[in-house]
């Protein structure tokens, strides 16, 4: 379907808007470039190239690595000290959940700051990997570099990875760092205006709820008038439907708009950016956590390894709570007897009254 979608769009360019596509912006899922390519609707003569999205090659970084997670899970690696080994990537000194995220924006980064500069970006994404086996050579020089090492700052410590850790890493980097691949995000293409349409279009017409062909036309069809025009366009909808008075909504959607606007304008300051990003930090490192306590289930035997983590993490409980009230009850017994002396004074000057015999508050004292 999709790829019908994508040859029927670049066959009736021509027709429609007088233009031909010549650069085909994908996702890296190459089987809809092939079919545009195989059904040459500008003929022989036309060549169309394919640029990849900066915003998915950048997620691959992220991908193949948590991938190592999965794959090296049972890899005894020695520790730093050499006294022992652990299993696994994850943990202090290792390929941990907050390592990944952050080689994952500085590819991005290193992309975005070398678009239209090949050897500059190999250089870059080099640096990425060498700067945390503390190889400071292909680090940019100078008081301005955002290396410490060259740039001298005092507060500069080495990384402590373990060199099996970066023996597993490096062929990712390798594989990300490749010249066709490269050449291909040289123009800094993204989707994120297709991606801002899809949002519009999946809000009204929810994925994972079942919608006909009309449904999704329509959903279709406000989203592009909404995308385009603002919330504005939706007024001569409505008066042709005759659900609203043309005045009453156009004054009701321009407000929309304008508060859509202040919104838009308020997400560009940098402390909106700041707590924006703190916030998707947060998000991904609950992400990663739960990605790494699920991946044990895809496995046999493992949604039982689950239930028997979590009971015996509350039979733990049970049994820490259980030691604090004995500690708690041997502590009392132990303080000194005073039985002789709650017995020699009387009882009405210890213990208050029952609650029948009390006074109410709000009835005075009878004067004798």
């Amino acid at each position: 379907m999709e790829q019908h979608g994508a040859v029927l769009m670049w066959g009736r360019s021509l027709e429609l808007h007088k233009l031909r596509y010549t650069t085909f912006i994908g996702d890296g899922d190459s089987s809809s470039f092939k079919s545009v390519l195989a059904a040459k609707p500008y003929g022989d003569d036309v060549t169309i190239t394919k640029s990849d999205c900066i915003g998915h090659v950048q997620k691959r970084m992220g991908t193949q690595l948590r991938r190592l997670w999965v794959e090296h899970k049972d890899v005894e690696i020695p520790t730093l000290s050499g006294e022992s080994t652990r299993k696994g990537l994850k943990g202090a000194n290792r390929l941990t959940a907050d390592l990944v995220n952050r080689l994952q924006n500085y590819y991005g980064i290193a992309i975005r700051s070398h678009t239209g500069d090949k050897p500059g970006m190999i250089t870059a994404i080099t640096a990425i990997y060498c700067h945390h086996a503390n190889d400071h050579s292909f680090c940019p020089p100078g008081e301005s570099s955002w290396c410490k090492y060259n740039r001298g700052d005092p507060s500069y410590a080495p990384k402590e990875i373990q060199p099996e850790v970066l023996d597993l890493m490096e062929p990712v980097f390798e594989r990300l760092s490749d010249e066709d691949l490269l050449e291909r995000l040289q123009r800094g293409d993204t989707q994120n205006s297709n991606e801002a349409l899809h949002s519009l279009i999946w809000r009204r017409c929810p994925k994972g709820v079942f919608a006909s062909l009309e449904i999704i036309r329509l959903s279709t069809s406000l989203a592009v008038i909404q995308r385009n025009v603002g919330s504005v366009g939706l007024a001569s909808v409505l008066h042709s439907l005759g659900i609203l008075d043309t005045d009453v909504s156009i004054r009701l959607l321009e407000k929309i708009d304008v508060k859509k606007k202040n919104q838009l304008l308020r997400q560009r300051s940098v402390e909106y950016k700041r707590r924006r990003q703190m916030l998707r930090g947060m998000k991904k490192r609950g992400e990663d956590a739960l990605w790494q306590k699920e991946m044990s289930s895809y496995e046999a035997g493992g949604f039982g390894m689950i239930e028997e983590e979590e009971s015996g993490s509350r039979k733990g409980a049970r049994k820490r709570r259980k030691k604090a009230r004995d500690q708690e009850g041997q502590s009392i017994s132990k303080r000194p007897h005073r039985a002789a002396a709650s017995v020699s004074t009387p009882p009405s000057e210890t213990c208050p009254p029952p609650a029948s015999q009390r006074r109410p508050r709000n009835v005075r004292r009878p004067e004798c």
